[in-house]
């Protein structure tokens, strides 16, 4: 099969120095705003903190006792599988310890724990934003590829809040994002599926002659989570290969990340069908090429 438009080799695919410096300053804002709570939050247990006088003082401060729990390691996902009484558990064996070790210094060695889970926290908030961003700048490029088409759009966003777009439709067609079809048994980030207007969204993901396209976009910009990123991809695609055999749908992969060797097994895949498009996220003119041959299918 013949390569997409835009990409005449797999040089063409390689995210550019360039993209990765302004990727990397992007991420570096993002992180910025979303550290500004848990900085302040620190600067307000510092305060407490010096109103108290002792660590058995403090551990009976309520108003405290999240900060507590981050100081002893304990994040946000881990405390929704402990008890009340497991977590006071935890606490009156390890802080005091803690405390104990950290001598006369023991309210910044409270701060400076509770900062560090907050830090690792805010790692996997800044991931899942990359995601996000990811996906909306795909699905802002349908939207533009079906406003030039004089579509009617219909937007739908997820629960979760802000602009996280959960599907897409137009004419008789629907796009999902980050599904897990029993028919694959494992999550895809885009699905391109035929729509009859009637059938509710899991009645059309459970027909195998629904499928259109099945898709990875993955935002990350770092190179060194590239590789990655595409195993996961290909893990994905591969099971959309193997569930549906020779009658399966269209096949694309499109990342913010993409490495020279990487490019080159893209390219592999391209030419032998494996995949039938592929885009580099930061390259708007493979985007939305992309964006216009889905539309199209």
């Amino acid at each position: 099969m013949s390569l997409p438009p835009h990409i005449k080799n797999a040089s063409d695919l390689v995210t550019s120095k360039e993209s990765v410096t302004q990727g990397f300053i992007n991420q570096a804002k993002d992180k910025v705003r979303l550290a500004s709570s848990h900085v302040e939050n620190s600067r307000k247990l510092r305060r407490i903190l010096e109103s108290i006088n002792d660590p058995a003082s403090a551990l009976k401060d309520l108003g405290i006792r999240e900060n507590l729990l981050s100081a002893v390691g304990l994040s946000a996902k881990a405390l929704g599988h402990l008890s009340i009484s497991e977590r006071e558990q935890i606490l009156s064996q390890v802080l005091i310890e803690v405390c104990k070790e950290a001598g006369e210094d023991w309210k910044d060695e409270l701060v400076f724990r509770c900062t560090l889970t907050a830090g690792d926290s805010l790692g996997g908030t800044s991931r899942n934003l990359s995601g996000v961003q990811a996906k909306n700048l795909f699905a802002g490029a349908i939207e533009d590829s079906l406003k030039g088409m004089n579509e009617t759009i219909t937007i739908s966003l997820s629960k979760k809040g802000g602009r996280d777009i959960e599907s897409l439709m137009w004419a008789d067609r629907l796009m999902v994002f980050d599904k897990k079809p029993d028919i694959v048994d494992k999550n895809i980030d885009v699905i391109v599926l035929e729509n009859d207007g009637t059938s509710s969204t899991r009645e059309i993901l459970a027909r195998k002659n629904n499928y259109i396209a099945c898709g990875e976009v993955k935002g990350g910009i770092d190179p060194a989570g590239a590789d990655e990123h595409w195993k996961t991809a290909n893990s994905a695609l591969d099971r959309v290969r193997s569930s549906f055999g020779l009658q399966r749908p269209a096949l694309f992969f499109a990342a913010a990340a993409i490495a020279p060797k990487m490019a080159l097994e893209i390219v592999s895949q391209l030419r032998d069908n494996r995949l039938t498009y592929a885009a580099n996220l930061t390259n708007s003119t493979q985007v939305k090429d992309l964006a216009d041959w889905l539309v199209s299918l």
